[in-house]
């Protein structure tokens, strides 16, 4: 009966197997961790999935925000400053756009409140004009600053070249309408010679059509920014500058000459928030003595506060494309464009808004678009050169550096 005990036997040793595996613990944890593998795969790719959906929603929602966030800055973004960053969800820019409208809205209303109370008086007539300017400007700038910020592109619309050309050339037509003199189009010619810190920069302007003739120098000694000899990467910078022009009026037999000195600076907004990336303010101040002369006559001179604010873009990353677009008040009247035409106390006293455009298509080589308006109108076209022309080992990294 051999059998029997064979079976038993068998049936012995599958048990203890049984038993065996049972208690082997590295066995028992390799199945429960193939097990556990199993069961979280379709937990992990059900969690891939929900991810891809968030991603999604977000996406949808930033885009449906932006253009809620554009529409809140024209309305109530014309008032209220900042309103778009804050339906864009960028509070803290908010905040700052619209404390700063307050303070260029209340330097706005002191200093006209002022000119009214003194009746413009000359001994308070110029820090009160300079607080009213850059008052306005300040409110101008914290408006475009918001619209630009929610609709510019991450990493913003461009960069500036962080350098200065050692030599820029700027040279064009001028065409003006001006109903006070016969002079309508313009010869205009100029070059900036940069040398280190200090920098000048000659201009003409001659009409083709009336004996009249503009000349003027500016000489001037940057203390903050790039220069040829120092690249910085950034666009910020400060200068202070001395002029000198001359403008004959032939045909009505009088000419003006100018000697100016005027502190002219520009700041990257950029480190005022991340959604200005791109963007500038610029501002300049001033002062001119002006000596009229007339034939026959005896001098008659003059003072003249100079101020300017503006706003602006840089426009391209890199060549071949690169600029940059610039909107700006400035508070001068001896120019082409002459003063804004204005009922009331304004008459006579305000300046001109202006609007140019710089674009570089190739490397050195560009063209310029220049609006302005006062009491006459002037457009301007100009091809720009400039050293990178022939510098064959320059690399730029946007527009140009102010």
């Amino acid at each position: 009966m051999p059998a029997p005990k064979a079976d038993a036997k068998a049936t012995k040793t599958e048990a203890a197997r049984s038993k065996t595996d049972a208690t082997d613990p590295q066995k028992t944890r390799s199945e429960g961790a193939a097990t556990e593998t199993e069961a979280a795969r379709p937990a992990a790719k059900a969690t891939q999935i929900e991810e891809r959906r968030t991603e999604t929603d977000v996406l949808a929602v930033t885009s449906t925000r932006r253009a809620l966030a554009a529409g809140a800055s024209l309305v109530p973004g014309l008032l209220v400053h900042g309103s778009g960053h804050w339906v864009l969800g960028e509070r803290d820019t908010a905040g700052r756009l619209l404390l700063f409208e307050g303070v260029g809205l209340g330097a706005l209303v002191v200093s006209l409140s002022g000119l009214a109370l003194t009746g413009a008086s000359r001994y308070f007539v110029a820090p009160l004009a300079a607080g009213a300017v850059g008052g306005a400007g300040m409110f101008g700038i914290t408006w475009l600053a918001d619209v630009y910020g929610v609709l510019a592109p991450d990493g913003g619309t461009g960069a500036p070249t962080g350098v200065r050309p050692r030599l820029a050339i700027a040279t064009g037509i001028r065409v003006v309408h001006d109903p006070r003199f016969p002079h309508d189009v313009f010869v205009s010619h100029g070059f900036t010679v940069d040398a280190g810190p200090l920098w000048l920069s000659p201009t003409f302007d001659i009409a083709v059509d009336a004996p009249n003739r503009r000349y003027a120098l500016d000489v001037g000694r940057r203390l903050i920014g790039a220069t040829a000899a120092e690249p910085t990467g950034s666009g910020t910078a400060l200068d202070v500058v001395l002029g000198v022009a001359d403008h004959a009026y032939d045909t009505d037999r009088f000419s003006l000459t100018t000697l100016e000195l005027s502190l002219a600076g520009r700041l990257e907004l950029a480190s005022f928030a991340r959604t200005l990336r791109g963007s500038f303010a610029e501002a300049s101040l001033g002062y001119a003595r002006h000596w009229y002369r007339y034939a026959g006559l005896e001098d008659d001179p003059a003072d003249a506060l100079l101020a300017r604010v503006g706003f602006g873009i840089y426009i391209g990353h890199g060549n071949p494309l690169r600029g940059e677009a610039t909107v700006a008040y400035d508070h001068r009247r001896d120019t082409l464009a002459g003063g804004l035409l204005v009922p009331g106390i304004g008459v006579g006293y305000l300046g001109f808004f202006e609007q140019r455009t710089e674009l570089f298509f190739a490397r050195g080589v560009g063209a310029a678009l220049e609006l302005a308006a006062g009491s006459a109108l002037v457009g301007t076209t100009q091809l720009l050169l400039d050293s990178s022309l022939f510098e064959r080992d320059q690399i730029t990294k946007g527009g140009p550096a102010g």
